[in-house]
């Protein structure tokens, strides 16, 4: 087996794997090295992500915020609901898959930029964002044992107070 199949088969794919509903946090390794890379590369690609749209200093704000937020909130979440343990796992399958999405994104967000306010790439980057709420739905499913529909919730609620702290505090990051 290959260097390059051996990284996509241990690392990649299960990730992606996340991302199209067909793995559980649980599923993924339990392994401090592998959720600090997971979470490096999610601030990597989120900073890349935003970089074509956004000044420095807010591209640096809104991805801390975006980090802060996803990865203390469920934290927290996990801690209130007596699930401390599923804690690395489940920060990990979310930096993964949120690495995938925003590379997916990448291409999208270079294409928005390049082309003003076009709305084919807008509408992709919605269906690329409400994909990634159904993929924080799946995770928080089974980190916190709730039904899919009350996952859909946290992450509606999670991406609305996202979106509000944002139009507070960096207003271009939602122009």
């Amino acid at each position: 087996m290959s260097q390059a199949s051996t990284i996509w088969r241990g690392l990649l794919l299960p990730f992606v794997e996340v991302c199209l509903l067909r793995r559980a946090p649980w599923q993924i390794p339990a392994s401090g090295l592998l959720l600090r890379l997971a979470m490096a590369a999610y601030l990597v690609t989120g900073l890349l992500l935003a970089l074509p749209t956004l000044p420095p200093a807010e591209v640096l704000l809104s991805t801390a915020l975006d980090f802060v937020l996803l990865f203390g909130l469920t934290a927290l979440g996990l801690r209130l609901a007596g699930r401390r343990e599923r804690i690395p796992q489940t920060l990990t399958a979310l930096a993964g898959a949120g690495t995938v999405m925003n590379l997916l994104g990448l291409p999208l967000s270079l294409w928005l930029a390049a082309s003003g306010e076009a709305p084919f790439p807008s509408l992709l980057l919605l269906l690329l964002t409400l994909w990634s709420m159904a993929i924080l739905a799946h995770v928080l499913r089974h980190a916190l044992s709730i039904p899919f529909a009350l996952g859909l919730l946290l992450a509606f609620g999670y991406y609305w107070l996202l979106l509000g702290l944002l139009a507070l505090l960096v207003p271009g990051a939602l122009q």
